[in-house]
């Protein structure tokens, strides 16, 4: 038979402690059997057990109920009780994206109240449940003790449908403060004892303040993403009225084709040079290897091929001269040097360095015509050759295969000047810079 520290009083239905009655008491009884609880708590001055309750009749009851009934009058009695942190995630019902989502925190706490009742009835939907403890005021906290029976599901939808704030606390461990006193396990179940939430009311002041700032903070962005919508399509639409000449030629550009724009620069006679087509002619019986006829944006220049390219050579014999006069006084000077180090070591003292904005300077200083679309993409650019790369998004506008494609003659520059550095005219040395090579024998076609 089990020793109780505690009873239930069959007179008040309160619960009551061994130490709290006098010798002996009888009005205790056991909830759960409804047979007496006998006060062992004679001759307190000279016992040397601890007094306690037991049946006043073989019982295998384990006390439970009383206990159950024990943290329900404390709290009842001492109306305060702390509640645990909750978090819940805030977002907006018509857009759950990330962006739009805000965590709300409540911090754990003490809850107060002026008044506080035992199983209570309540009704929702012709379903009635009864809380262990309920905390009336603003806002209801509930409080369902779980000593040997959790709450199930079924009573979790009813306090969802019902929205008031309830939690349940777990009394496991409850026997180390039992003992103790009073005021120790109003201790351990107000506070010590694990608990958790299980229903967060939707009305909770905190939640609803939350819940507002988010809408207002959902407001704003929702107005900020407007304004800069609008802002960015004012922009797009200065910019294409400020620019509709160039998307006008590029558009064009398309719709040409760049291999019949080639294919017409290369034949038509405005875009030819009759004279430089007759001396090349006569120079070589054809057009000298020199010209190189598959070039990467050659329709950049408005004339044919050859044409642009004969130029650059020519630019390359000029400083090729210019170099040539100190060069060989150099080698006169040190002629006994000249077997033993070879002439190219002299010519790397005036060699000469070609680049590729060096040739495009030369090329419009000498007239070379480039197509308008090219006029047009520079001054957008300040006046500036057009990056080979593009530098930055949507530069110009244009997206990135639309950059590629819109005409560069930087690129068939650089292309042709490794064209002439296979045939031996020049070395590459980084960037768009090329070296002038030493040739013993005088270069051609001069």
């Amino acid at each position: 038979m089990k020793k109780f520290v505690i009873a239930k009083d069959k007179n008040t239905q309160r619960i009551v402690r061994i130490d709290e009655v006098e010798e002996g008491y009888s009005d205790g009884v056991c909830p759960d059997c409804g047979h007496n609880l006998i006060a062992a708590n004679r001759n307190q001055a000279t016992r040397k057990v601890a007094c306690y309750f037991r049946h006043d009749r073989d019982s295998e009851c384990s006390g439970e109920s009383l206990v159950h009934l024990y943290a329900k009058q404390v709290l009842h009695d001492r109306k305060r009780v702390f509640v645990p942190d909750y978090t819940q995630t805030i977002f907006d019902p018509n857009d759950q994206s990330y962006l739009y989502q805000k965590l709300f925190q409540y911090s754990a706490k003490f809850i107060s109240s002026d008044q506080a009742i035992m199983e209570n009835s309540i009704m929702v939907d012709e379903k009635s449940r009864i809380p262990d403890v309920t905390f009336l005021g603003s806002p209801i906290l509930h409080i369902e003790i779980h000593n040997t029976n959790k709450v199930d599901d079924d009573k979790k939808g009813f306090f969802k449908k019902l929205d008031q704030n309830c939690i349940e606390i777990h009394m496991d461990g409850y026997h180390a403060y039992l003992d103790k006193g009073e005021s120790e396990f109003y201790e351990f179940v107000s506070k010590l004892a694990n608990r958790q939430w299980i229903h967060f009311s939707s009305e909770n002041k905190e939640l609803r303040s939350a819940i507002w700032d988010s809408q207002q903070e959902r407001k704003r962005k929702r107005c900020e993403n407007e304004n800069r919508k609008i802002v960015t399509h004012n922009k797009k639409e200065q910019w294409y009225k400020k620019n509709s000449l160039f998307i006008d030629r590029f558009r064009a550009f398309r719709e040409h084709g760049i291999p019949l724009l080639r294919e017409k620069q290369n034949a038509y006679s405005k875009y030819r040079d009759l004279d430089l087509e007759k001396k090349l002619k006569n120079s070589e019986g054809y057009f000298s290897s020199i010209i190189s006829s598959e070039l990467d944006h050659d329709y950049a220049f408005k004339c044919a091929s050859y044409v642009w390219q004969w130029k650059i050579y020519s630019l390359l014999l000029n400083k090729f001269k210019e170099s040539e006069n100190d060069f060989f006084d150099e080698i006169y000077k040190n002629q006994s040097k000249l077997k033993f180090w070879g002439p190219e070591f002299f010519w790397n003292s005036y060699s000469t360095k070609l680049t590729v904005s060096e040739c495009y300077r030369y090329l419009k200083d000498q007239g070379v015509i480039v197509l308008d679309l090219v006029n047009i993409s520079e001054s957008l650019n300040d006046g500036e050759a057009l990056p080979l790369k593009r530098p930055k998004e949507k530069f110009l506008g244009l997206s990135l295969k639309e950059y590629e494609l819109l005409p560069k003659p930087t690129i068939a520059i650089r292309k042709y000047l490794f064209h002439l550095c296979e045939l031996g005219f020049l070395k590459y040395l980084h960037g768009n810079e090329f070296d002038i090579l030493y040739r013993e024998v005088a270069l051609p076609y001069s």
